[in-house]
């Protein structure tokens, strides 16, 4: 009797070792603010949620945007 219910139990860790974990994907980096409206002499920070690396912020057209050294 204690030999079969030591190999059901055997059984059972076995099986349930075998069968695959759900994965579980990682939060993908978000911007708080998906666009921004800023009228001259105005700023705006956005921040990015989801991550805790640190973002590099640039800009491709300077007459526009402008990202200033604490950003970096």
């Amino acid at each position: 009797m204690k030999k079969k219910l030591v190999s059901v139990v055997l059984a059972a860790l076995l099986m349930f070792s075998i069968m695959p974990l759900a994965n579980v994907s990682a939060a993908t980096p978000k911007l708080s603010a998906k666009s921004v409206y800023v009228t001259a002499g105005k700023t705006y920070q956005l921040k990015v949620k989801g991550t805790k690396k640190k973002a590099k912020w640039s800009t491709s057209k300077k007459s526009v945007a402008v990202v200033n050294k604490k950003a970096r």
